[in-house]
């Protein structure tokens, strides 16, 4: 079964390099081959709307550049948009507010006449880091 897996593996790796080289190299990075059917079905994935218009454009041309398993090109291309996940970003270090920014806002919140304002105020001026830090 390892055996099997590892052919098929081979076999699209073989076919995405065929498939890179057909593509104009603003879609290279941005498609990946799938699957690969003998005179059936060459699946390619793809992260955009626009990518896949533009797959969808080259459809025979790609049919081409690949083969199946028997050496024949597939009859048809299906494309699927997978849009990339990507990571959240986090902030390189925890953001602090500087003391003499801190005592400038509880100022503020002294003598604002809003209840909810001044509140938001003092929980801001809290968050003040030790002094030296900005």
């Amino acid at each position: 079964m390892l055996a099997q897996l590892q052919q098929e593996a081979d076999h699209l790796r073989v076919q995405q390099a065929a498939l890179h080289e057909a593509l104009p190299s603003a879609l290279q990075a941005r498609c990946q081959v799938a699957k690969v059917e003998d005179e059936g079905e060459l699946l390619l994935i793809t992260d955009t709307p626009a990518a896949a218009s533009q797959l969808r454009f080259l459809g025979a041309a790609l049919c081409d550049s690949v083969r199946g398993r028997r050496g024949r090109a597939p009859a048809r291309v299906r494309i699927r948009i997978e849009p990339r996940r990507t990571q959240p970003v986090q902030l390189a270090r925890p953001r602090h507010l500087s003391p003499a920014a801190a005592t400038h806002l509880e100022a503020i919140a002294r003598h604002h006449p809003d209840e909810r304002m001044r509140q938001a105020l003092l929980r801001l001026a809290s968050r003040a880091g030790p002094s030296g830090q900005d």
